[in-house]
């Protein structure tokens, strides 16, 4: 099944010989961006580089792109890069490596820093349809964002938010046999952020009628898709519907906006290099409380589908039952995270940085008190 939105998504158990089709086809050089060991040792990065070199004239891999990539890394790969003027990227592995490809395919042809990219310094206006083409196959799913024109990018401390339409990914496949880890928690939490998403979306200011479609399809399926992954383990089945459930959220996302959830995790991604998703579930239960009462209408939808699919009482609002789905499912998330510093100067910095333009859609401006009640919380 093709859906184009504008990036071309490819659902298949067949996506690794498709997307290899596809680039053949149409280029005779490619840039392989993959992440650590772990990415590298997979069956879907092994078998995709393996059929490249044989049907493309130049294959360069550059690998070892970290959860929240940082500024120095993607400069250097665009450096590599640009030595070689790939015709094309792809991008295999979980949704930092995606933000990366995505950068890398703008700084190939042109020459910016990173800091002039982002939305703050209205990078928008900068990035012109002269990018390299990006292909994108996720080995974990959740962020969505190997189908979205925005990238996150970690600069010095901080995270930073780079957008432009013509980001979008020229396609991604997801080939449900080879997603997954063998950390189930990690891709747990990976998958939690499509639940976020989709919520943030269906709640935001910016919500319309086809946010609302999409956001409750990927509550439902990342709620089903992540009790199944918990329970049962990893299976293409659980793969097909978190795939759905990741597409979806970023598809919701795209027709409205995230909101306070996503602002306040991002500096403890970028502070202390928290995973996303770890960080967007170590803030959200705290977070829907203070918007309860703005949005409590939507949320009473959502307390329904969850208290039908994880059997919890009906009774329980939905910052009490996201609480208890995260103890369920995640219940080391709080473990061997860094000492975050909650003095009057650290919290100040932890305020300031969460109002980012991740908050601009919120349902509500959180106030100073509130984001310090959620990181006190934690």
């Amino acid at each position: 099944m093709d859906i184009y939105f504008p990036t071309k998504i490819h659902f298949a158990d067949d996506a690794v010989e498709k997307v290899v089709g596809d680039i053949s086809e149409n280029f005779s050089s490619c840039l392989v961006i993959t992440g650590g060991a772990r990415t590298r040792g997979s069956s879907v990065f092994v078998e995709a580089l393996r059929s490249l070199r044989t049907r493309l004239s130049s294959v360069l891999v550059i690998e070892g792109i970290h959860s929240n990539p940082r500024e120095g890394e993607i400069i250097q790969a665009a450096k590599d890069a640009r030595q070689n003027r790939p015709a094309c990227i792809l991008s295999i592995g979980a949704g930092s490596v995606h933000d990366a490809a995505k950068i890398v395919s703008v700084l190939i042809n042109e020459d910016f820093s990173i800091e002039e990219l982002t939305v703050e310094r209205q990078g928008y206006n900068k990035i012109k349809n002269r990018n390299v083409p990006l292909f994108c196959m996720p080995s974990m799913v959740g962020t969505g964002t190997e189908i979205s024109p925005a990238s996150l990018v970690r600069i010095g401390h901080q995270k930073r938010i780079i957008f432009s339409p013509h980001l979008y990914p020229k396609a991604a496949y997801y080939s449900f046999k080879h997603i997954g880890s063998s950390d189930i928690e990690l891709d747990v939490l990976t998958a939690f952020d499509s639940f976020a998403q989709s919520l943030e979306a269906l709640t935001s200011q910016k919500a319309n009628l086809w946010a609302e479609m999409y956001a409750l399809a990927g509550i439902k399926n990342s709620l089903e898709g992540i009790k199944r992954l918990s329970v049962s383990g990893s299976s293409p089945s659980v793969w097909k519907q978190l795939s759905h459930a990741s597409a979806q959220s970023l598809l919701a996302v795209a027709n409205s906006s995230v909101g306070a959830i996503h602002a306040l995790s991002d500096p403890l991604s970028g502070i202390y290099d928290i995973h996303h998703g770890r960080a967007l579930a170590l803030v959200a239960p705290k977070v829907l409380l203070a918007n309860y009462e703005e949005c409590a209408e939507r949320y009473h939808v959502v307390e329904e589908l969850i208290s039908e699919i994880l059997n919890l009482p009906k009774s329980m609002k939905l910052p009490e039952a996201v609480e208890a789905f995260l103890d369920g499912v995640a219940p080391n998330r709080k473990v061997g995270i860094p000492e975050i510093d909650l003095s009057d100067q650290g919290m100040a910095r932890l305020i300031a940085e969460s109002r980012n333009p991740d908050m601009e859609g919120a349902p509500k401006l959180l106030t100073d008190n509130e984001i310090e009640s959620v990181f006190r919380s934690m």
